[in-house]
């Protein structure tokens, strides 16, 4: 949210990880482009989102 992303769609994120069965957001993370917001599971999701 300091970048700037809408509360909305951090809810709206938040809430489809609930709807997966996410349960765990602390071994969970949350990456932006600033329009979307990705859900990794590993190191090498971050890697192939930032290349």
């Amino acid at each position: 949210m300091d970048a700037g992303l809408l509360l909305k769609a951090v809810r709206t994120a938040l809430n489809t990880l609930t709807d997966l069965g996410v349960d765990d957001l602390a071994a969970t993370t949350l990456f932006s482009d600033g329009i979307t917001i990705y859900h990794c599971h590993s190191s090498d999701e971050i890697t192939d989102l930032l290349a």
